[in-house]
């Protein structure tokens, strides 16, 4: 229900209270990211493969895409439980009010990725879903693509160690001693740990070392015009899961993300 910002004065009112709901986003591009609530936990009782379970993925791009035709983003992009949504202008939320966003985002996240889950883990999920939420403004094309080489790295961080602690946990050493053993290898040696181990972490799926993403397409739908009567081809747009994103590092990825701020 909407407040009566016109009874702020009255009796009994504590709307003066509410100190962070001026908060708003900056007239410009801006990223949401969402991050899965305790999904250690969650996706232990799912019984996952490891070290990559592609039907969890399929759930994260679900959610993902769950996003696009009530907002317009130009770009989600996933990878382990997070997702960044990526928005030109603050007009493309709806609303830019930073408690509402990340409110709205999170509520619409935690209760998509149930749906997707139950799909395909069925009564497996024992515990709460639910996403934390933050905004991150930037300042154009440029640094948009500095926080997604940012997340990206991470992703390419995460899909070095899982791999690695798989493979090592196969021969005998428990998951924490695994862990804790290669805290301090870099990615130069994790990749040689994982050669030795006859895996090549430059040719695994790359969803799993660039992350996912979901962007607009283009297509042509065609229809007949009953007032002309003649038929017509329109040019439509739906959200396209990439099973693999760019590299964002790139020349290419620099084009990329240029293009989606219009720039």
């Amino acid at each position: 229900m909407a407040k009566n910002r016109g009874q702020a004065g009255s009796s009994g009112s504590l709307e003066k209270n509410e100190v962070f709901s001026a908060a708003e986003v900056p007239n410009g591009p801006f990223f949401i990211r969402l991050d899965g609530w305790k999904f250690h936990g969650l996706t232990a009782g799912l019984g996952l493969k490891k070290p990559f379970d592609k039907k969890f993925y399929e759930c994260m791009a679900g959610t993902a895409a769950a996003f696009f035709h009530p907002f317009q983003p130009a770009l989600a992009y996933v990878f382990s439980d997070e997702i960044s949504i990526l928005f030109p202008t603050a007009a493309g939320a709806g609303f830019r009010r930073v408690e509402k966003i990340d409110s709205v985002f999170a509520g619409i996240a935690s209760s998509k990725f149930l749906e997707e889950a139950q799909k395909r883990f069925g009564n497996r999920i024992k515990s709460p879903v639910a996403f934390d939420c933050r905004v991150i403004p930037v300042k154009g094309a440029a640094e948009a693509r500095q926080y997604l080489v940012w997340r990206q790295g991470q992703c390419r961080r995460n899909h070095d160690n899982a791999w690695v602690q798989w493979l090592v946990g196969k021969k005998g050493g428990r998951g924490a001693d695994v862990a804790e053993e290669l805290s301090g290898v870099d990615s130069a040696g994790l990749r040689r740990i994982a050669k030795r181990n006859g895996v090549d972490l430059s040719k695994t799926p790359a969803w799993q070392r660039n992350g996912m993403m979901t962007a607009w397409e283009r297509f042509e739908k065609r229809g007949f015009d009953p007032l002309r009567k003649k038929r017509v081809v329109a040019v439509r747009r739906r959200p396209r899961v990439e099973w693999g994103a760019p590299e964002f590092g790139s020349a290419k990825g620099r084009v990329f993300v240029k293009g989606l701020l219009g720039g």
